[in-house]
């Protein structure tokens, strides 16, 4: 037996050449693993044709319109909540004694008007991240909290006062939809970073 056809009935020859067609009918399935060789990948990629303009554009288009409606539900879910907030602080400073009547507690003018102007104030705040996406964090810092805080201490409002127990419930969830959609915008801010993306730094949130 000549030393070409030893080599081939080696073991290790077979499996090493074995997993070389493994690698490289994975990879041209576009399920190449982290350890593929090296020669294997760059085979493979040059003989891919290169992607082109209309496709580039197409896709990019797509992630713009995927990114705008994110950044529209961010803005819909600020102004909401503040717009709750806002109306809560005023209903405080307007109806406070009405209110106290109807849960059945002391009415204390003084402390009404300093919760209604300190709801107000957190209103203004949250609608803030609704104009310009770097304010966002005070948004949502500002709002989260207080709009989860105020459904769950109003819970027991369902079975005294309707209206309060449904506006605290809107508070919260607007409170999650704004957390939601600003964690979106995070994690795509982060894959843009990634890969070096830095094209949008309006978006920085």
């Amino acid at each position: 037996m000549n030393p070409d056809e030893e080599r081939f009935d080696d073991p290790a020859e077979i499996a090493a050449a074995e997993l070389m067609d493994a690698q490289i009918a994975a990879t041209l399935g576009g399920r190449a693993e982290p350890t593929t060789d090296p020669t294997v990948l760059w085979l493979a990629s040059s003989l891919r044709p290169p992607a082109s303009q209309t496709l580039h554009d197409r896709v990019a288009q797509q992630v713009r319109t995927h990114h705008a409606r994110t950044w529209r539900f961010v803005q819909l879910a600020a102004v909401a909540l503040g717009l709750l907030l806002a109306i809560q602080g005023i209903n405080g400073y307007v109806l406070g004694d009405w209110i106290s009547r109807n849960l059945g507690e002391p009415f204390a003018e003084h402390a009404s008007i300093d919760a209604a102007f300190a709801y107000i104030a957190a209103g203004a705040a949250v609608v803030a991240g609704a104009i310009k996406r770097r304010w966002l964090p005070v948004s949502v810092l500002a709002g989260v909290p207080l709009g989860l805080l105020l459904t769950a201490h109003g819970v027991h409002e369902f079975s005294e006062f309707a209206y309060g127990a449904a506006l605290h419930f809107a508070e919260g969830a607007c409170a999650i939809a704004l957390l939601v959609g600003w964690l979106a915008m995070r994690r795509r801010q982060h894959r843009r970073r990634r890969y070096g993306d830095d094209s949008d730094p309006q978006d920085e949130v």
